[in-house]
């Protein structure tokens, strides 16, 4: 028994190093391939490809590599958008582009496609610079069929009422878009967002839904349930085929199956069939939150089951918090009492509603529009609730920590002794003033593509500010332009993984959207005390626009040299005149920290470089972020000779069209033995240091530990 039970154990480890065989086969194949505007054609399903405005993503499959790759890119006319538009059924699209390897998260703690697609198998893709051609494929596989299926789903939804619409998609197609996002806030804020991932509820109901109208037609039971077990597996791509659907099509499947062999499975027995057929599948989608969390919420209730509705909720959430906070960092206080009241009212009128809605629309019967209405109050109702205080920014926790909270949980579930609760409560607080009162301190440079953000965290928190934000030119965009912010996703996320939601000072350097065009992300989602501008760039309108709408939030304060910036070591070197924000005005910082000399120039020009030397003679520096991302424009080399820096930060986006870093630049860097450390090379930089050591730099990429500095 002994021996079949290590050969059992056997069997997950050589499945897994046959995974990680192949997709390390499948990595050397696309490398050998990748190259500059290549010829390649891609087969595409149409509901896999996403169109919004000129831009376009997909997910496609190019036969010359045998591999599946993620495709995107922008339609540059008319008959670009229209060969996009004509593909309706699964099509072989020809186009020019890139095909490269998927780009690794640039920042700690980043939401990662190249880790989220590589769990799924992808690993190129390609950026396509011109669309040649579309032809179309009549080779069609089961799969292909469903999918068409889907696409048709999804078209006949494209006229529902906005609302409606996103319910529909999300709920029965698993689809969503951008909108999505924007317009289920309340939702997400309150953690209910797993309400419009397709789960356990939705597929039960519907399988139930089913039931009784098949029943209605006199249909026998084990009709239906074979019918069902060949069903089901096409539903999951009709549904999207998302990794929680799969755990619950494969739990559906193998109770079907248990009944109609008449043999007797426990719920633990189904759900360990569940997860091992999952391991065979792919036993990276395991790494995925989603899969997680479905996995570990259906373990835990199975042994919930035998509490009331309040006490099941309430354990649901305690299990799966540790998850939530690992990937998404927050939760409000009131998501637990949304949760026991909301799923409830979901599951037996929502969801009916939709249903009820979706039939509706496609047979343009009355009462459409009463639903979409009744939809659109639920949503505003959330929103309301949402913006009721409760929501705690608690941080990430390192993964050993989750492990034991889930033991923990688990624990409390199986034995719900004061022990056990104590030791899971004491947990989550030693872990929350960890985070949040570290023992280090940092400056970190994001990286933020072509721009500039810094920040500088003292240890215990005690000041939290941050230099520039990052952002994309269309700061200034035309009024009712849809402004895209890049800091969500990348520097802002990266706060909140370390439990910070509170800035106490913003330093904007000058006007430049690249340096200031994330401001209105931060000023929406975190709360900021002082906002520090150049002397004079309150008279710049363009900027002072698009700050109106957020000024009762902060205080708004011009600064010179001489000037200091509240509870930190900076002080303002520049600028010595008022001036509207532009290159020459830009705000230059110097501070000392960790006994080390730092200095953050913005763009500022050679000449405003020259003039700080001036004023400032002796000044000597040992780590500069170098001006304007490494421009030919900046860096003095007096002016780099003089303040003698040991090492240059550079901060400029990879393949910018500006050439930066500018070869004079790093010359001027090498003459005078500086070391370079740049964004563009080596993703997000951080140095750490506490009280008792001299600080050690790391980037994402390419850990640069223990340089003297």
């Amino acid at each position: 028994m002994i021996i079949v039970n290590l050969l059992l154990m056997l069997i997950p480890i050589l499945i897994f190093m046959l995974y990680q065989h192949n997709e390390k086969t499948k990595l050397v194949n696309l490398n050998q391939n990748c190259g500059l505007s290549k010829q390649v054609k891609i087969e595409i399903l149409p509901d896999e490809l996403k169109i919004n405005e000129n831009k376009f993503h997909a997910i496609g499959y190019v036969p010359k590599i045998n591999q599946k790759v993620v495709l995107f890119g922008f339609s540059k006319n008319k008959q670009e958008q229209q060969l996009l538009k004509s593909i309706k059924t699964k099509s072989l699209i020809e186009v020019t582009g890139d095909l490269s390897e998927l780009e690794k998260a640039p920042n700690f703690n980043q939401f990662d496609s190249n880790l989220f697609y590589g769990n799924q198998g992808i690993h190129g893709q390609i950026k396509v610079r011109q669309i040649n051609k579309v032809s179309y494929d009549y080779k069609r596989t089961v799969s292909d069929i469903m999918h068409l299926i889907r696409y048709m789903g999804l078209q006949r939804t494209s006229k529902f009422p906005k609302t409606l619409k996103m319910y529909v998609q999300s709920l029965l197609f698993g689809f969503k878009n951008s909108d999505f996002k924007d317009n289920m806030l309340g939702v997400q804020q309150l953690g209910l967002i797993h309400l419009f991932s397709i789960s356990g509820m939705h597929v039960y109901f519907l399988i139930n839904f089913v039931m009784f109208m098949l029943s209605l037609l006199h249909i026998k039971r084990e009709s239906i349930d074979w019918l069902l077990i060949f069903v089901l597996p096409g539903y999951f791509i009709v549904a999207g085929a998302s990794v929680g659907l799969l755990r619950v099509i494969l739990m559906v499947e193998g109770r079907l199956g248990v009944k109609k062999f008449g043999l007797y499975f426990t719920r633990l027995d189904i759900w360990s069939f569940a997860l091992m057929i999952n391991l065979l599948i792919n036993p990276m989608l395991l790494l995925q939150f989603g899969c997680q969390l479905s996995y570990i919420l259906s373990f835990a209730l199975i042994y919930a089951n035998h509490l009331n509705n309040v006490k099941r909720t309430i354990m649901m959430n305690v299990v799966g918090l540790p998850f939530i906070l690992f990937n998404l960092y927050e939760w409000h206080i009131l998501s637990l009492l949304a949760n026991i009241l909301i799923i409830p009212f979901f599951s037996l009128v929502i969801f009916p509603i939709v249903i009820i809605g979706y039939f509706l629309a496609i047979f343009n019967l009355p009462f459409v529009h009463l639903v979409n209405n009744g939809l659109l109050i639920f949503d505003k109702i959330m929103i309301v609730v949402s913006k009721f205080p409760g929501e705690i920014t608690f941080g990430k926790p390192i993964m050993l920590v989750v492990i034991g909270m889930v033991i923990l949980s688990l624990l409390i579930l199986g034995n719900p002794n004061l022990k056990n609760k104590i030791l899971l409560i004491s947990l989550f607080v030693l872990t929350f003033l960890m985070i949040h009162f570290p023992l280090t301190g940092e400056i970190t440079f994001f990286d933020v593509g072509q721009g500039d953000s810094t920040l500088i965290r003292q240890p215990f928190n005690t000041s939290i500010t941050l230099i520039d934000t990052g952002g994309k030119p269309n700061f200034f965009a035309k009024e009712g332009q849809k402004t895209v912010y890049l800091a969500p996703e990348t520097s802002i996320r990266y706060l909140k993984s370390i439990g910070i939601n509170h800035i106490d000072n913003i330093c904007l350097s000058h006007q430049d959207a690249d340096h200031i065009g994330d401001l209105p992300a931060y000023l929406k989602d975190m709360q900021v005390d002082n906002v520090y501008i150049p002397w004079g760039m309150s008279h710049n309108q363009h900027f002072m626009k698009k700050i109106k709408p957020f000024m009762h939030k902060f205080k708004l304060i011009e600064v010179k040299d001489g000037n200091n910036i509240f509870n930190t070591p900076l002080q303002v070197v520049h600028p010595f005149i008022k001036g509207l924000g532009k290159n020459e005005d830009s705000m230059v910082l110097f501070g000392r920290i960790n006994e080390k000399n730092w200095l953050f120039t913005g763009d500022l020009t050679r000449d405003e470089e020259l003039k700080v030397l001036k004023k400032f003679p002796h000044m000597k520096v040992d780590i500069i972020k170098l001006g304007h991302h490494g421009s030919k424009t900046a860096s003095d080399p007096n002016f780099i000779a003089a303040i003698k820096p040991k090492i240059g930060i550079i901060s400029a986006g990879r393949n910018n069209r500006y050439g930066h870093p500018n070869d004079e630049t790093l010359e001027t860097m090498k003459n005078n033995k500086i070391k370079t450390i740049s964004t563009q090379k080596n993703g997000m930089i951080t140095y750490k240091y506490s009280s008792n050591d001299n600080g050690e730099f790391n980037t994402k990429w390419k850990d640069q530990k223990n340089v003297n500095s």
